[in-house]
Parts: structure tokens; sequence; C-alpha cells
């Protein structure tokens, strides 16, 4: 059961940050996935148990949802260019992911 809540989840996840990643030019669309996703398991943390059936399915929605491993790829490109990119969207990440957490605690 939680394998397959997990992989429904993640699956789900992925189909919504190809939606988003495909309606969005580039670096734009992994950021506006990894910024919302911040936001949202900064929430689904503060409200949900992570160990709970609604916390698998939350959690598994937004690991396949975010792409910091695409991020890390966008990264390094942009880097080339300056690191500007790479620490904003770091900084913002953890600051949305917090904002998340303290409006669901």
């Amino acid at each position: 059961m939680t394998l397959a809540l997990l992989t429904l989840a993640g699956g789900t996840g992925a189909v919504l940050r190809s939606l988003v990643t495909g309606a969005l030019p580039g670096p734009v669309g992994t950021a506006a996935v990894n910024l919302a996703g911040a936001l949202a398991v900064g929430i689904a943390a503060g409200l949900v148990d992570t160990r709970s059936v609604l916390g698998l399915a939350s959690f598994g929605l937004l690991g396949g949802f975010t792409t910091f491993s695409t991020w890390t790829v966008d990264a390094l490109r942009l880097g080339r260019s300056g690191p500007a990119h790479v620490t904003a969207m770091l900084l913002a990440g953890i600051g949305l992911a917090a904002t998340g957490y303290l409006l669901a605690s």
C-alpha cells in the first residue's frame, strides 16, 4: 500500500512538473516548479503527519513535482554567466519552505 501510494503520488507530481515546465520557457519553468514546491512542502510539513497516508501522498507528490536535479543542471549552465540565479533560487526556496511551514504551524 505504502509503496503503491508513493509511486502514484510521485508519478502524478512528475506529470504536473512536466506540464508546468512545458508551459514556461527554460529555467523559468524549473524555478516556478522548485519555488512552488518549496512553499508547498513547507505547508505540508507544518500541517501533515509525515507518517500518515496524507503525508506519504503529499511528500510523494511534491517529490515528483520538484526538480532539484534539473535545477542543478540549470545552475551549472547559468553559473557560467554568474552565480546570481543559483544563489537567488537557493535562498528563495529555503525562505518559501520556511514561510509555508510557519503559515501551516
